[in-house]
Order: C-alpha cells, then sequence, then structure tokens
C-alpha cells in the first residue's frame, strides 16, 4: 500500500497522451469483388500517466477548506447554518488511465483556539455525489458520512472510493451545495477556533 497525504489541497495536473496508428492495408482478397465490401482496422495505443507522479499516477488535486462563519452561542447545543458556511475548492481525484483503484481518506487534529479546544464539537461532512463528467459512469459511489470530534481523536476514515478499473478520470466531490455542519456544544466558550483537515489518497484497490 502506497500513500499520498495533503493538507487541505495538493495540486497536480497530468495529461495524458494519445498514440495514434494509420489504418492497415485493406484486406484486397474481398474488396472489388462482386459483394463489393471488405474490411480493414482502426487502431490507438492509450498511455496512462506517469506512475512517478502523485500515488502511482493517481493524483490528490485537491480539498476543500471550510469556514463555518460565525455561529452565535445562546448558552444551548448550536449547529452552523449553510448560509454562513464558505467552502472552497472540490475534493478532486484525477486518474488518467490507470487500472488500479483508489481511496481517499480525511481525519483531523483538535479545534483550537489558544489554549482551548472544542471538545464535544463534531465536524460533519455529509454525503454527496463525485462526477467525472461522463454519463453512466457510477464506479465511484457517493462519499461517506464523516463526523470528525473537535478534539481531534478520530484516525483516518475513508471517504471517498473507487474498485479496481474503475474511478478512471477527474472525479469531483462538490460540497459546496450540501454544506458540511459544525455541532458546537452548550459549554463551548468564545473565540477564533481552527481545525488542520489532513486527506489523503491511498492507492490500495490492486485490479
Amino acid at each position: 500500500m502506497t500513500k499520498t497525504t495533503v493538507k487541505f489541497a495538493a495540486i497536480a495536473a497530468l495529461v495524458a497522451g494519445l498514440g495514434l496508428v494509420s489504418a492497415t492495408t485493406a484486406n484486397a482478397a474481398t474488396f472489388g469483388t462482386d459483394a463489393n465490401s471488405g474490411s480493414t482496422t482502426a487502431k490507438t495505443t492509450l498511455k496512462a500517466s506517469d506512475t512517478t507522479t502523485g500515488d502511482n499516477g493517481v493524483v490528490l488535486k485537491s480539498a476543500p477548506d471550510i469556514d463555518f462563519g460565525t455561529i452565535q452561542l445562546n448558552g444551548d447545543a448550536v449547529t452552523s447554518t449553510a448560509d454562513n458556511t464558505t467552502v472552497k475548492d472540490t475534493l478532486t481525484v484525477v486518474n488518467a488511465g490507470h487500472k488500479d483503484g483508489w481511496n481517499v481518506q480525511v481525519q483531523n487534529d483538535a479545534m483550537v483556539s489558544g489554549s482551548d479546544t472544542l471538545t464535544g464539537a463534531t465536524i460533519t461532512l455529509p454525503t454527496v455525489t463525485p462526477s467525472n463528467g461522463v454519463e453512466g459512469d457510477t464506479s465511484v459511489g457517493a462519499t461517506t458520512k464523516v463526523e470528525l470530534p473537535g478534539a481531534g481523536s478520530q484516525g483516518a476514515t475513508n471517504v471517498m472510493t473507487a474498485p479496481a478499473k474503475g474511478g478512471v478520470g477527474t472525479w469531483n466531490a462538490d460540497y459546496s451545495s450540501t454544506k458540511p455542519t459544525l455541532s458546537v456544544p452548550a459549554n463551548s466558550v468564545e473565540g477564533a477556533y481552527t481545525s488542520n483537515l489532513t486527506w489523503s489518497l491511498v492507492d490500495s484497490v490492486k485490479a
């Protein structure tokens, strides 16, 4: 198993080349007969991206930054609203032609403001449907709903998974419509809190 890890976003781009080969000579034995037909061939060689790029050629191109905005404390447990939440960038994986599958995992460290920690808080990444723009390609299913504790005690958790010979192309999971939420317990104190989200691409599903 190999693993590539980024914090917030990893950016790399890769373009696969196509080598076109000219058609072969027509089958002379069938052309020019009374049937007036014959067969030829059309060929190409598709070359996947360089395996030294990213994780065996599969690249974690970007991951989302999440700003839950200002949450007004009222003495009770409170959850962020979609109107106040801003999501920048998509969770994007580029697989330019490789047959192995892949996983994207996420984990967080503690959400802190100075010496204060949002113990009991929960960052929730909702289920969204990723797409590579190819109609009918559902090889990458919906993302997994993930709940990350404000204390940062949870290990790496799978978010998006592609099977062997699936997950090819540029796959985007967009959290800007169905947005993540932050639930804050009643005993929280004011402050500007930050948690680092670490996103990891694991190329572990062999063809």
